[in-house]
């Protein structure tokens, strides 16, 4: 008989069969099991991008924090050229009143590399898919881009 430790452990956990449509189950990986089923919809106000604001390659999100400060929360993964062709249309390049106009991020974990990015005018939500790994209040793995968020307001978004 299981524990109810084992049920609810059971119950928030993803176990899924690696499928390759030509071959079938991807014998070489198996199985991935053992991690949490977290994550989902969430949002944040586009700050800047890595690429220029017409051809955007990655976003920098932001939310406000309780002073009406535009505070760094996320990294996206590279956008698909789809994606870049939405964001390049109506994103405008921001000038020094940016709050991150000179500010420096790193480029990656571990790493003293410095981000190259364009701040643009935060006046666009998106919509991304993220985990709940969370540092000081930051995304630690990079969030995916789904949509624009026409919707909300930026001064809708907050920490």
């Amino acid at each position: 008989m299981r524990s109810p430790y084992d049920q609810a452990n059971a119950a928030t956990t993803t176990c899924a069969l690696l499928i390759s449509p030509a071959r079938g189950p991807d014998r070489r990986r198996g199985t991935v099991c053992g991690a949490p089923a977290l994550g989902g919809a969430a949002e944040g106000i586009i700050g800047a991008v890595t690429g220029t604001a017409q051809a955007p390659r990655g976003l920098l999100l932001g939310r406000l924090d309780a002073t009406g400060r535009l505070r760094l929360v996320a990294r996206s993964t590279p956008l698909s050229r789809t994606a870049a062709i939405e964001l390049g249309a109506v994103l405008r390049p921001a000038g020094a009143e940016h709050p991150w106009w000179g500010r420096e991020f790193s480029a990656g974990w571990g790493t003293k590399e410095l981000l190259v990015f364009q701040p643009v005018v935060p006046e666009h939500v998106a919509e991304v898919d993220a985990d709940t790994a969370l540092d000081l209040g930051r995304h630690r793995h990079p969030v995916r881009y789904l949509r624009l968020r026409d919707d909300v307001a930026p001064g809708d978004i907050r920490e």
